[in-house]
């Protein structure tokens, strides 16, 4: 896991799908993930982790307008 999981944080920076956004003074990174739970999954939060970047769950209970009102 953890040599996945730095492979993906590095193409996570490398190509910038987490880009930078600044709120209150502070500069956060954001991923979000729409997934079951499985090892695919936990490999993209220590990804995220490793890149000081916050995971967003998104789950098919939410409903459409949940997943808009968070992605926006």
């Amino acid at each position: 896991m953890d040599q996945e999981s730095t492979k993906l944080a590095k193409a996570l920076r490398h190509f910038d799908l987490c880009p930078e956004t600044e709120g209150d003074d502070t500069v956060f990174r954001f991923l979000g993930l729409w997934s079951k739970n499985c090892a695919k999954w936990c490999i993209s939060l220590l990804a995220a982790m490793k890149q000081k970047t916050t995971v967003v769950g998104f789950y098919d209970a939410m409903g459409n307008e949940a997943v808009d009102f968070i992605a926006v």
